[in-house]
């Protein structure tokens, strides 16, 4: 994280928790210079499914969800090349978004950095996002057609900067709307830790210091950490708790264990009656056998698994993992026990239909 601001910071690009640590390290980082820095990470936003997946991954606060309609048309804009169209849009969210989540009600136009402020995610660095409300909220009163590379939302609103339609500043809106998520969430999980001002000092006292072990639990884990991959998993790596909740998914699959298959999709995306859902999508589709080919651990709460299935058909599928406590939150050491969930929870099945299987079960 240190080295992603050291490159992008002054560039006021926000370092969320739903950024590919593999992408930052491999190809953000290492680029060298902020120039190709900066083009490492516009051109991983724009791989085919990295917004999509971000945006589907919103879908966790409950603020935003009324907003997903827009939000998915300026993803259309986005990727058809309206930079303009997407950027005032997801400004617009943005605004939305704060308002609905502070007291006294105020966008974020309207909002100091230290707003910003909280200590239980990535996105309370000091050059996150706090520091990117000084270019967010700077006034601009002279109507310019000069270039502009910064989301200077004042003047792009307030149609003084005219010549902001460009990839820079569309995706940096792309980022600071994840970074906003990311803050609505530590905020929520912030608010649910702080201590009742009725208890006794010492009784606070000894919370403040078990908040402050499982804040340095987090750092520690997170600091060491690191990001790994396996192929052929169940020799070279069989205890991975990903690679176990791939193969348990797929076994259960095989016993048509719809109510088990149900309990191993992720909570944030889970359907009503999710048993019922689960087996209205699989119950066409008899799983013969499998392998999970390649395990790919990206992020300490986030993985993917690479699946060949064997029905009528062969095809192989990829899988995006992430880890949840029992409560649905994202997992980290000091939320205690974690389990692997699958987000995308139709995707076997549709890969199978969309490959062409006709021979379905009754």
């Amino acid at each position: 994280m240190e080295s992603f601001y050291a490159l992008l910071g002054e560039r006021h690009w926000v370092f969320h928790d739903t950024l590919s640590l593999e992408a930052v390290e491999t190809r953000v980082v290492s680029a060298g210079s902020a120039d190709a820095a900066e083009a490492a990470l516009i051109q991983w936003y724009r791989e085919e499914g990295n917004l999509s997946l971000l945006l589907r991954q919103t879908r966790a606060v409950p603020e935003v969800r009324p907003r997903l309609p827009l939000l998915e048309k300026a993803l259309e804009d986005y990727q058809a090349g309206r930079f303009y169209a997407s950027t005032l849009v997801l400004l617009a969210m943005m605004d939305g978004l704060v308002n609905d989540l502070e007291s006294p009600r105020r966008g974020m136009h309207a909002r100091e950095g230290s707003d910003f402020d909280v200590w239980d995610s990535f996105i309370g660095h000091a050059q996150g996002l706090a520091a990117g409300q000084a270019s967010f909220t700077k006034g601009f009163f002279k109507t310019s057609t000069e270039p502009v590379h910064d989301l200077y939302r004042n003047g792009i609103m307030h149609g003084t900067l005219l010549n902001f339609d460009n990839v820079i500043v569309a995706t940096k809106a792309w980022n600071r709307l994840f970074g906003v998520v990311n803050w609505a969430q530590a905020r929520a999980t912030e608010e649910k830790r702080r201590p009742e001002p009725s208890k006794p000092l010492g009784a606070l006292l000894r919370e403040i210091g078990q908040q402050q072990k499982e804040r340095a639990l987090d750092q520690e884990a997170l600091s060491d950490w690191a990001p790994g991959s396996w192929t052929d998993p169940a020799n070279t790596n069989p205890t991975h708790p990903l690679y176990q909740a791939c193969r348990d998914f797929c076994l259960a699959w095989q016993a048509k264990r719809y109510d088990r298959m149900a309990d191993l999709t992720a909570q944030q995306f889970r359907p009503k009656r999710a048993i019922e859902a689960v087996s209205r999508a699989y119950r066409g589709y008899a799983l013969h056998s499998f392998e999970v080919l390649r395990v790919e651990h990206e992020a300490l709460a986030a993985g993917w698994a690479t699946v060949q299935l064997h029905s009528n058909i062969t095809t192989e599928v990829r899988l995006r993992w992430i880890a949840e406590t029992p409560d649905g939150e994202s997992w980290l050491p000091s939320r205690g026990e974690g389990q692997w969930r699958l987000v995308a929870w139709e995707a076997p099945a549709t890969q199978l239909w969309q490959q062409g299987l006709t021979s379905r079960e009754t």
